[in-house]
């Protein structure tokens, strides 16, 4: 049975902002395994999510044109880890006007939906939806598999609850690749990470990822971008736009930026590699969930260094 929960705090936002409701809202469909083994990660990537969506709408939400100013929402589908009930969920938030599709805890369950969506994007052109990817990093997906209608973010964080396994043996010894660590230094880097703690102070809520935060940045912009090109459009922009815009987005956050690469829908962002230590060595301020271990920057890589070649083949609509 598909079980879907519904984001409302977003009403309270949009009333505090003063929001003209002359526009349907930019509604955010979230398909991953909310229930079930995984469960511990899907609620994770929605905590990610959902911040990012209450900053959008916290500064006045999406602006359209003509000055209109419209809420995101987020709309959350239990997808149980199972490929057949994310399609079935894809089915259930398209016909929610769901029109931005967000999923990445899974490579075989992103594949299907990009060409569950591929297929519906063929038949009701009018009614178009974008897939945006910010975990899922099977080669396949970003290249033989690339297409239009996908936004792909691949890069992996930490994984939750493995600093606290490891213990004293992962000392020294474990290292990470992410797009962004809570300890990578400056003052922006620091507010970003505590903003975001204070938001969700438990311990086991400690897993933000820069990516998703930036991939919803990403999308606010876009949709901003392809209002703007066509003023006399009103409400929401057309989704062929907004993908176009997103094909040229150059977003930036708490001291980290990154831009679309058009060829293949990669988003395109430095890398930092992590050496796990205690907490209060140096280099180490914060720790992982409460783990009392942390992971210490020890290289930094600049998005030219971190782009990979691709033999995606991108085909675009006439």
């Amino acid at each position: 049975m598909l079980v879907k929960m519904w984001v409302t705090l977003w009403m309270l936002l949009a009333t505090a902002a003063g929001f003209a409701q002359t526009a349907p809202p930019v509604k955010l469909a979230l398909i991953e395994g909310l229930s079930g083994a995984n469960a511990n990660g899907g609620e994770a990537v929605y905590r990610n999510i959902l911040w990012a969506v209450e900053r959008v709408n916290a500064r006045g939400g999406v602006k359209l044109a003509g000055g209109a100013a419209v809420p995101m929402v987020l709309e959350r589908y239990d997808s149980k880890g199972q490929t057949e009930e994310a399609l079935s969920s894809l089915r259930a938030a398209i016909d929610s006007g769901a029109r931005f599709i967000l999923q990445g805890n899974s490579s075989a369950t992103a594949s299907a939906l990009i060409e569950a969506v591929n297929k519906h994007n063929e038949r009701e052109p009018g009614k178009r939806v974008v897939f945006l990817n910010y975990s899922a990093v099977d080669p396949a997906l970003t290249n033989e598999k690339c297409s239009f209608e996908g936004k792909f973010y691949t890069f992996y964080g930490n994984a939750l609850g493995a600093p606290a396994a490891l213990g004293e043996a992962g000392v020294g010894k474990v290292l990470a690749v992410a797009d962004w660590l809570p300890n990578v230094q400056g003052a922006a880097s620091e507010a970003f990470y505590k903003s975001f703690r204070t938001r969700f102070p438990r311990a086991d809520d400690d897993y933000v990822h820069m990516r998703m935060q930036l991939m919803v940045e990403a999308l606010a912009q876009s949709v901003e971008a392809a209002a703007k090109a066509n003023p006399a459009a009103a409400g929401m922009p057309d989704l062929q736009a907004v993908a176009l815009e997103l094909e040229r987005a150059r977003v930036s956050l708490g001291g980290q930026s990154g831009a679309m690469r058009a060829s293949d829908h990669q988003f395109q962002q430095a890398l930092v590699v992590g050496q796990m230590e205690r907490q209060g060595a140096p280099g180490v301020r914060f720790d992982v969930e409460g783990s009392g271990f942390g992971f210490k920057v020890i290289k930094t890589l600049t998005s030219a260094q971190a782009e990979q070649a691709t033999t995606c083949k991108m085909v675009r609509p006439l």
